[in-house]
């Protein structure tokens, strides 16, 4: 992959969890930047607060009730940073929203002050947030349209099942023990007739439909 902020030392996707209203930690680049963010992915950060108490959310949950873009040059000094990555000093914040719904939050950290440009590099994570947020809409549709390939398979499925009315299994039987060699003359004379009996209730049943 091609580093589109040459300052920055990990990137990160914070994805927004409306039912729960906490920021879920779903991706970080590069993958080889901190093995313990590994074990972190997955990691749940509330954003409610209770009258009076105020716990830490991080910048990218400020990001996130605030829906503003945010660039600082020393990310230690906002009152809500919570360390990811140790000796972090720039970071740049960008709020993913489609229409309003808020999505997540993409997240850039620096070793360096000052690192990133609120025009130059606002505008660069402004067109990689676009990105994003497409590529997020194409997974969700897919996921949904196999969602309803599954229900519509599982339908089809029922439906065969109940097709296989008692009727139609007893023609099928009736047909496969007919065709045993070790039966005698007249259980497999008695087959056949049941075989007829069946296979014409079949076809009067089809008739109907």
């Amino acid at each position: 992959r091609r580093v589109l902020f040459r300052s920055a030392c990990l990137g990160t996707l914070q994805l927004y969890d409306a039912s729960t209203n906490e920021l879920v930690f779903e991706a970080f680049h590069p993958r080889e930047s901190e093995q313990d963010l590994l074990r972190r992915l997955g990691e749940r950060r509330s954003l409610s607060r209770r009258p009076g108490e105020h716990h830490r959310i991080g910048v990218t949950g400020h990001v996130a009730l605030s829906r503003t873009p945010l660039c600082l040059a020393d990310a230690p000094r906002h009152e809500e940073y919570i360390e990811y990555f140790s000796g972090v000093r720039g970071e740049l914040a960008y709020p993913l929203i489609d229409g309003p719904t808020l999505i997540g939050v993409l997240n850039l950290e620096s070793l360096l002050e000052n690192a990133f440009d609120e025009k130059e590099d606002m505008a660069t994570i402004t067109a990689v947030a676009d990105l994003a947020l497409v590529t997020l809409q194409r997974g969700r549709i897919a996921k949904t349209l196999e969602t309803k390939l599954r229900e519509h398979l599982q339908t089809i499925e029922d439906l065969a099942h109940q097709a296989r009315s008692p009727v139609t299994q007893a023609h099928e039987r009736s047909k496969l023990l007919a065709s045993a060699e070790h039966l005698d003359e007249e259980t497999r004379k008695e087959l056949y007739r049941i075989r007829g009996l069946t296979g014409k209730a079949m076809r009067d049943r089809k008739s109907v439909v």
